[in-house]
């Protein structure tokens, strides 16, 4: 195969300019090629890869780490935490077709046994993707169109009036200072919820997250005190804005500080003219989640979130399901990590 058709792995500085000439509804803040970057530095096993395929004026890219698992000898593909899937400039099926050739190439010349996507909800990867396609759970945006009470259930209006009624505050604050409060008060809400190593983010990871180009950080304070905070990945290009981590002081639930701040986001955004403001979905896949009702709160308008996967190396990935039944009985692409 010539280099062309194998496509190529760019430098991050021009896997952003190929990320600029997509449509600008698929450029959104969580697509965008240095959040692969930020992702791979929670652990030295990761390497951020962007790998594109050009042909004419088309172009597909694929931002994503690579995984080395040492132990086990093997080395797989995954989306960057949050969301990650092909972006293409062309559904054409010839493009698609020999896209799909050059990246089965590249990843069988690297020794990727598998690849687990996680895609967004509000851009068509599938449309683009050659692998196995399943639906996972249902997220939930807000139509920044629209009235926003006029979205809200009659108990999420109660909550906002009385967030509002207790005086606090919701401010957009610096990287530094979102660095001195974000990061214990996340790692608190983590152990209290008893989540796994996943969610446990490094501080480096943290700290390279909050000064991210394309995010916004958010606290909300009463009598002058930090209660509770979010990192927003916004995008102006694509107008969505996306809520993408949370965390609060356990124990002033009363105060209303989660509701209020969504509120008020939706608010900012909205002024801003983006187009959505993006929640995502609940803890588990079911529909009577309980994370999944409280967002729910804020709109009707929901999304189907989808995962993906493809194995490069079938006669390795049996060789892994023999080895440890157990977890590959657990119906988790990537079961041998586990």
């Amino acid at each position: 195969m010539t280099h062309q058709q194998m496509g190529q792995e760019l430098s991050l500085e021009d896997a952003v300019r190929a990320f600029r000439t997509l449509p600008s509804q698929w450029q959104l803040a969580s697509m965008h090629p240095e959040l692969v970057a930020i992702d791979a530095v929670r652990s030295p096993d990761y390497a951020p890869v962007y790998w594109c395929f050009p042909l004419g004026n088309d172009v597909l890219l694929r931002c994503f780490r690579l995984c080395d698992s040492p132990a086990l000898g093997v080395r797989d593909i995954e989306s960057a935490y949050g969301y990650g899937g092909p972006l293409s400039t062309t559904a054409d099926p010839e493009f698609l077709s020999a896209a799909r050739d050059a990246f089965t190439q590249w990843a069988r010349a690297r020794g990727v046994l598998a690849e687990f996507l996680r895609f967004h909800p509000l851009v068509p990867h599938e449309r683009w993707y050659s692998g196995d396609v399943a639906f996972n759970r249902t997220t939930v945006h807000v139509d920044l169109a629209e009235d926003l009470f006029q979205q809200y259930p009659t108990r999420t209006r109660t909550c906002i009036r009385q967030y509002r009624a207790g005086g606090l505050a919701m401010e957009r604050v610096s990287s530094e200072v979102m660095r001195s409060v974000f990061p214990g008060m996340y790692e608190s809400n983590m152990e209290h919820a008893g989540a796994s190593s996943e969610y446990h983010f490094p501080l480096r990871y943290l700290e390279a997250l909050f000064e991210f180009c394309e995010c916004d950080n958010w606290l909300v304070f009463m009598r002058g005190k930090p209660v509770a905070g979010a990192v927003v990945l916004a995008s102006s290009v694509a107008g969505v804005a996306e809520y993408h981590l949370s965390a609060r002081v356990l124990g002033l639930e009363r105060s209303r500080a989660m509701p209020g701040l969504i509120h008020g986001m939706a608010e900012y955004y909205q002024s801003r003219s983006f187009r959505y403001l993006y929640l995502g979905g609940g803890r588990s896949v079911g529909d009577q989640d309980s994370l999944l009702f409280f967002k729910k709160g804020f709109s009707q308008s929901t999304a189907p979130y989808r995962i993906g996967h493809q194995v490069f190396a079938a006669d390795v990935y049996d060789e892994m399901r023999v080895r440890f039944p157990e977890r590959a009985a657990s119906g988790r692409v990537l079961f041998y990590r586990d």
